[in-house]
């Protein structure tokens, strides 16, 4: 089976893999869901979160999605995928691989209205040579999933908190642990399973998750409902348009 990915948003501010870590890029988007994609389904509705949690835009959206799921998590399943952007020859020290952002984070400030804390602009970006690596918080998110908390969302937006405003280097695992435990995880078991291989793999399931779904820029966000998939946001999205546009597939679909 390959469903339909299909979406009314058109224009971007987001995190690509061709364009670097913040750019804001303007183009359209191609909504066809390229390859299967077997997955298992638990409700009739779901929210699918692709995001990095390197991505700059993704920490500019992260009030917007944490307070979509704050008012909708009674009713809908809120999931979450880490995006693996920073891998590779993409990953490495900032002053290499992504000196742009030393300017570009003003940007997401700008639109987003949020902000970036001292301790990261101090500390991590004006030197420049701390190392950005999406393995570490994915390996993370991986973990924290595993506990079924219902608080991906909270993790997610934990995590870039913790990088863009904390200032913690993004492949310290140790140092992410009281973020979950603030969340209500086990700090033992957390820290075991930071060390399990099986999280590793996990997080290279959701990085090809996403690649299956074709996602190629961060934050995205996507509603499944009755075996359909539908892109309420690629991009940063304000909370009224995502609202509204899954409102607008709910009421379609029960005509």
């Amino acid at each position: 089976m390959i469903p339909t990915l299909t979406s009314v948003s058109s224009t971007l501010n987001n995190c690509t893999y061709r364009y670097g870590l913040w750019s804001m890029v303007y183009r359209p988007f191609r909504y066809t869901f390229c390859s299967t994609l077997s997955m298992s389904i638990q409700s009739n509705t779901e929210i699918l979160y692709f995001y990095d949690a390197l991505c700059g835009w993704c920490y500019g959206f992260s009030p917007v999605i944490s307070r979509f799921n704050e008012k909708y998590e009674d009713q809908i399943r809120f999931r979450v995928f880490s995006g693996g952007m920073m891998m590779g020859e993409r990953s490495g020290p900032i002053n290499t691989v992504a000196p742009y952002i030393k300017n570009s984070y003003r940007d997401v400030e700008e639109r987003a209205g949020i902000k970036f804390g001292d301790a990261f602009l101090k500390n991590i970006l004006e030197p420049g040579t701390a190392v950005l690596s999406s393995l570490e918080p994915a390996i993370a998110m991986a973990v924290f999933k595993s506990f079924e908390s219902g608080k991906d969302i909270r993790f997610a937006s934990a995590l870039q908190k913790a990088i863009y405003y904390d200032g913690i280097l993004s492949s310290d695992l140790k140092a992410m642990i009281p973020y979950a435990v603030e969340l209500g995880i086990d700090e033992q078991e957390f820290r075991i399973r930071l060390n399990d291989p099986l999280y590793h793999d996990r997080a290279f399931d959701d990085f090809r998750t996403c690649q299956r779904f074709g996602i190629q820029g961060f934050p995205s966000t996507v509603l499944l409902h009755e075996d359909k998939y539908y892109l309420l946001g690629h991009g940063y999205t304000d909370f009224e348009t995502l609202e509204s546009r899954m409102k607008e597939v709910l009421a379609e679909a029960l005509v």
